[in-house]
């Protein structure tokens, strides 16, 4: 694979995966922050370019370090993909049918479902926010993850690194839109928000469902075929 074609691969990656099922539950907690801090108006774009910014620079906290382990880690990222892939599969098939059927809800934090607290300057907020969901992420985007992560590695030396930050970026890039149309459109998002809170359970097991769904049948029937 040529290096433009995989610099592409992994920004359209990042950029797929910002809306990936595991980070459901801390999506609103991102709109409530925006929200809070900022509104329609003559600065709105300009509120939501800076606020997408801080939360792309957690994502590349993470992601950065994430492809320095790569570059340590190589061949044995890649033994372990499909059991560490179909162990989290189950974690989240199980966590999906108990939050449909309302037999368990996932608890999160509550300063990760509203947003992280009011008691410093919202960039760096973002900024811890952003880790967390970068960290989340993976688990839900791992064929995704993965797929860019064995392209980085059969190019050795610190493509891991730089494939991860573009990954990052492209992410860091839809969510910045996002915090853009939010503040631009803030009554909008506040009735989508009400309106869809209280169905954030099963919404959130459906989707947990489906990811767990498709990671199994990746890895087992899918294109790593391994049932064959």
């Amino acid at each position: 694979m040529t290096s433009t074609l995989l610099f592409a691969l992994a920004l359209v990656a990042g950029g797929v995966a910002a809306f990936n099922p595991c980070g459901v539950a801390l999506f609103p907690g991102y709109l409530t922050m925006l929200i809070q801090d900022g509104g329609p108006g003559r600065h709105s774009a300009w509120f939501g370019l800076v606020a997408g910014f801080s939360l792309s620079l957690g994502f590349i906290v993470v992601f950065g370090l994430f492809g320095l382990i790569l570059r340590q880690l190589d061949g044995a990222l890649l033994k372990a993909a499909p059991i560490v892939s179909l162990t989290v599969a189950a974690c989240l098939l199980g966590i999906g049918v108990a939050s449909w059927l309302g037999v368990a809800r996932l608890r999160l934090p509550a300063w990760l479902i509203g947003g992280v607290p009011r008691t410093g300057h919202l960039s760096w907020r973002l900024l811890v926010y952003g880790a967390v969901y970068a960290l989340v992420s993976v688990s839900c985007s791992l064929p995704v993850f993965l797929a860019i992560s064995v392209q980085a590695l059969a190019q050795g030396g610190s493509w891991p690194v730089v494939v991860m930050l573009l990954y990052a970026v492209g992410m860091g890039v839809v969510m910045t839109l996002v915090a853009i149309l939010t503040v631009s459109a803030r009554h909008l998002v506040e009735l989508a928000l009400s309106r869809a809170l209280p169905q954030m359970g099963r919404i959130s097991g459906a989707i947990f469902i489906l990811s767990g769904a498709y990671l199994a049948w990746y890895w087992l029937v899918g294109p790593e075929q391994l049932l064959r």
